[in-house]
């Protein structure tokens, strides 16, 4: 795994159709599969999901996240960006 990018939550990435809702705040590359951590700040929470075209034109649009289903993968995931200072435990 290798971290691409990781911003404060008032320098994330705009998630395009979300009305400015969710924002992209960190993204890791884990051999072909692009993993996003998206802010909700209108639920207060976020999500770890994965990127379905990393080609996109419009690769931050909420069409192009898929969940992550398996549990120990998204696990795994969650302990990186935790470890990385990204979310809390």
């Amino acid at each position: 795994m290798r971290l691409l990018f990781a911003l404060k939550e008032a320098e994330g990435k705009p998630v395009s159709d979300s009305y400015g809702y969710q924002k992209v705040v960190a993204s890791l590359l884990d051999e072909s599969d692009q993993i996003v951590v998206i802010i909700d700040s209108n639920v207060g929470s976020y999500f770890i999901e994965r990127v379905i075209n990393r080609f996109a034109i419009n690769l931050y649009e909420s069409g192009n996240f898929t969940k992550i289903d398996d549990e120990e993968q998204w696990k795994t995931y969650q302990s990186f960006f935790n470890i990385a200072g990204i979310i809390p435990k």
